[in-house]
């Protein structure tokens, strides 16, 4: 009696072994990055200008020069042009302009007092995105367009030199306009 239930309890054991589903392993792998906020300035290019020309000189740098800085009587002839640079903030970040001697100013020491101005103001109005801003340069205080978004386009810096005024007295003039684009931390 003992063996045929031994049989019978074997012939089960497979049946029971068979019924039985395994269930595969599961794992799981993560993949994380993170994305510091950032801007990045392309090549900075213009169309011409009106006497003035730009001239790229490096990536991140260019020069603007008036083609004809005054007439006859020593007085400005004016000028004006639109520089283009390519911008790409993926996070909030404000835009600042602004200039280094509050407008073109004679290099070399001060001339004697005289009816001949030393510096000659200018205008600058930049275009961001839908934000416009400007400012005059013997005006104090930078340019400031605050950006609350990520964005990509095309950052446009208009420089308008008057024409007329004061003689200015004999010399070279100059001014650095200063761009600073800041991401949000």
């Amino acid at each position: 009696m003992i063996k045929p239930l031994i049989a019978a309890i074997a012939l089960l054991a497979p049946a029971a072994a068979a019924a039985q589903v395994i269930e595969p392993s599961r794992g799981r792998l993560e993949i994380l990055g993170t994305s510091r906020p950032a801007c990045v300035m392309g090549s900075a290019a213009s169309t011409a200008g009106n006497n003035m020309t730009f001239r790229p000189l490096t990536t991140v740098s260019g020069q603007v020069e008036l083609t004809e800085f005054v007439d006859g009587n020593a007085v400005s002839r004016g000028g004006s042009i639109e520089v283009i640079l390519p911008l790409v903030c993926n996070a909030a970040h404000r835009v600042t302009v602004r200039s280094a001697n509050g407008g073109l100013r004679r290099a070399g020491p001060p001339a004697p007092p005289s009816p001949f101005a030393e510096l000659l103001p200018y205008s600058v109005n930049t275009v961001w995105g839908s934000q416009q801003a400007g400012f005059t340069t013997n005006q104090g205080g930078p340019l400031v367009i605050s950006a609350a978004e990520a964005r990509a386009g095309q950052l446009s810096i208009a420089i308008n030199v008057a024409q007329g005024g004061p003689p200015l007295v004999a010399g070279r003039y100059g001014d650095q306009i200063v761009l600073e684009v800041e991401a949000a931390n």
